[in-house]
């Protein structure tokens, strides 16, 4: 990122699941090192409404990244 001593990161992934299947998994943040590879521990910091949230990740990132 210009300007940031940090480098972006971009993820993508395929999730084949109907909209409210995905809307729950996201919604279940503790799951997530269930079906992330990489994630480490994933909480909720704070629900602001129904469709937004904050949530907290640390992913296990290998070398040369960080956690």
């Amino acid at each position: 990122m210009e300007g940031s001593k940090n480098k972006a990161v971009k993820a993508t992934a395929k999730v084949e699941a109907t909209i409210s299947e995905l809307v729950a998994l996201v919604m279940d943040s503790s799951a997530c090192p269930d079906w992330t590879a990489l994630c480490k521990e994933s909480r909720v910091v704070e629900q602001v409404s129904d469709t937004e949230l904050y949530v907290y990740t640390i992913n296990d990132v290998p070398w040369p990244v960080s956690d």
